[in-house]
């Protein structure tokens, strides 16, 4: 009995000491400690997100429709998933005049979903029709104030204010590129409406970009051309189709590209009309003096001569610089100014970490030189000092691009009173 007690107090006392004794090291395995948080990664630059844009670009084939031959823009990977829609209408803006002037507008999306408001899109109303120069995306509900151009001659002027409509085709290419680099170019938009006037339907007396836009000569003219590209953006061709090249008579007129296939659709047949109008007027006005167009009897040399100034510029995206510029008080965008090697410019637009629309316009010194002196007499305030007179001229021409003898002569009979 008492060998068993003597055990239990042995054993009694071996816990106890145990229980004393301080615990050994426990060994500590990473996997068993919290994971530290991650540091929040910041988002990328407006001008990271452009270059990064241009870089997933491709350049396609050429179509051929017309006086017109697009080069398709293509993304290899599917586009990124976008709320934004076009701001093509009504019952997507609201567009107000504000009492100090005429060089600006308020614009409200009364939609459900930010949208996006193009550089050149003309808006017919208020007491003068406006050109709005340049891209915009406004979040749902929000407004914002956009920089504007007339839209019409000084003497196109209202009474009182008409509301305010979105037209369905935008201002062509050179009023475009005007209104995003040149300080002066109210003056550009009534010399450039006045070699317009003659394809007015019968009995408008508007002189305005609507007017232009109404005409039933140049859209029947223009038809044959939107008919066959009226297809084109659906296109996958080797990759999702989010914009082109447009290219006439050789000459690169205008490059716009989107987000989305989306956005392109929306957007598809008011840039293609801003690109055929003007064509269309110059060939009708060729066909009334007797003037044979250069290359119209050569199509391959043609389609040779655009895919080669589309793939130039093209080329220039590689080594584009890019700078940041100034966006609308407002805006849900910033944009940044695209300068190609040669001195080309243009504009990209992003919101929401993704470049929403990219527009690039190459000089043109023919067009300039035709739409430089107006065709019919302009008011005094149509007429103000200009100090890009020879601004497209003189680039050109540093670029080793002077106007060819052919250009030179169109241009000489083009400029010469023919109505």
């Amino acid at each position: 009995m008492k060998s068993r007690l003597a055990s239990f107090a042995a054993l009694a006392l071996t816990t106890a000491t145990l229980a004393a004794a301080p615990l050994p090291p426990t060994v500590s395995h990473a996997a068993d400690a919290p994971a530290a948080p991650a540091a929040p990664t910041p988002d990328p630059t407006p001008d990271a997100v452009v270059a990064a844009a241009l870089a997933g670009l491709q350049l396609g084939e050429g179509l051929v429709a017309q006086q017109v031959i697009l080069f398709p823009l293509l993304l290899a990977t599917p586009p990124p998933v976008l709320d934004v829609a076009p701001a093509l209408g009504g019952a997507v803006l609201k567009v107000e005049e504000p009492a100090d002037g005429f060089d600006k507008v308020r614009v409200t999306n009364v939609g459900a979903t930010p949208a996006l408001l193009l550089g050149g899109t003309v808006l017919e109303g208020g007491l003068r029709d406006r050109v709005v120069r340049e891209d915009v995306v406004l979040a749902a509900g929000a407004s914002a104030e956009v920089p504007t151009l007339p839209g019409s001659m000084s003497t196109d002027r209202r009474k009182s204010p008409a509301k305010f409509k979105v037209a369905d085709f935008l201002a062509p290419p050179y009023l475009r590129d005007s209104a995003l680099f040149r300080s002066t170019s109210a003056t550009i938009t009534p010399r450039f409406i006045s070699h317009f006037l003659e394809f007015r339907n019968e009995g408008d007396p508007r002189r305005s970009l609507a007017a232009i836009g109404s005409s039933e000569t140049l859209a029947e003219y223009c038809l044959p051309c939107q008919r066959s590209m009226a297809q084109w953006p659906d296109k996958r061709e080797s990759g999702f189709v989010v914009g082109g090249i447009a290219v006439v008579r050789g000459r690169v007129q205008a490059l716009d590209a989107f987000a989305t296939n989306t956005l392109l659709l929306g957007w598809f047949s008011p840039l293609l009309k801003s690109l055929s109008f003007p064509a269309a007027a110059i060939e009708l006005r060729a066909k009334k003096a007797g003037i044979a167009l250069p290359g119209g009897d050569d199509p391959k040399a043609v389609l040779d001569a655009a895919t080669a100034a589309a793939k130039a510029m093209f080329a220039g995206f590689g080594k584009a610089t890019l700078a940041a510029r100034p966006s609308p008080d407002g805006a849900a965008s910033t944009t940044v100014t695209v300068t190609l090697p040669d001195g080309v410019r243009g504009i990209a637009t992003v919101h929401d970490g993704v470049m929403v629309h990219l527009a690039v316009y190459p000089h043109d010194a023919f067009e300039h030189g035709l739409y430089a002196q107006p065709l019919s007499p302009l008011d005094p305030e149509d007429m103000r000092p200009d100090d890009d007179t020879n601004d497209d001229f003189l680039t050109r021409a540093r670029i080793g691009a002077r106007l060819t003898f052919e250009e030179r002569r169109l241009l000489d009979r083009l400029r010469g009173g023919v109505r």
